[in-house]
This record gives structure tokens, C-alpha cells and sequence, in this order.
């Protein structure tokens, strides 16, 4: 196989050129393949990256469950006390708001043997 041009026969030049096309095609079909999964790639990803947020934040509601179980176990009570960050979200209850919370906390701890009234 010659590399001149110019000493190509017409022949000759017809199949390299045939080559160079399928060589053409062929690498356009692999750049349009890695375009593809590049694509799919970014989208598992993306799934991925999302999923991992959830289970982040299930984590943090068990550990702040947790948390409120440990804090209750500690007061000695079944009902959970609230913890501080609690009581600043009730600083923004209406009062009619926070007097049906506290009753319903009332009664789980009479509930719970732990306030005899």
C-alpha cells in the first residue's frame, strides 16, 4: 500500500477512499455512542445524587427521633417533652394553637402514669 496520492491508481484511490468513509462513519457512530452514554451517565447520576438526599434526610428525622426518644426516656416519660428547639417553634403558635398542643401533651402524660391530676 502506497501513501503518495500520486501514485495512486484510480483504483486504488476508490478504496481508500471507501476506507476513509467507513473510518468516517464508523467514528461518528462511536462519538454519537459516547454522547449517549455520557448522557445516560449524567442522568444515574443525577438519580443518584438525588436518592442519597433522601436517605440524608431520613437519617436526620431517625437521629432526631432519636434524639426526642432519649430526651423523653431521660424525663421519664413515655410522651415526649419538647426539646428547646420545639419550644421556639411553639413561640409561633397562635394561642388557641399552643392551648390545644399542651393539652394533648397533658393527656399523653396522664395517659402515661406520669401526672396525677
Amino acid at each position: 500500500m502506497r501513501f503518495l496520492p500520486e501514485f495512486l491508481t484510480p483504483r486504488e484511490e476508490k478504496k481508500l477512499s471507501e476506507r476513509l468513509d467507513a473510518i468516517e462513519d464508523r467514528f461518528q457512530k462511536l462519538e454519537t455512542s459516547m454522547k449517549a452514554l455520557q448522557l445516560d451517565w449524567d442522568n444515574a447520576y443525577e438519580r443518584l445524587h438525588s436518592m442519597m438526599g433522601r436517605v440524608a434526610r431520613r437519617a436526620q428525622v431517625a437521629s432526631k427521633a432519636e434524639q426526642m426518644h432519649d430526651y423523653a426516656e431521660s424525663q421519664g416519660s413515655l410522651a415526649p417533652l419538647p426539646l428547646p428547639e420545639e419550644q421556639i417553634a411553639q413561640a409561633y403558635l397562635t394561642p388557641r394553637q399552643r392551648q390545644l398542643q399542651m393539652s394533648i401533651l397533658s393527656r399523653r402524660r396522664q395517659l402515661n402514669g406520669r401526672e396525677k391530676t
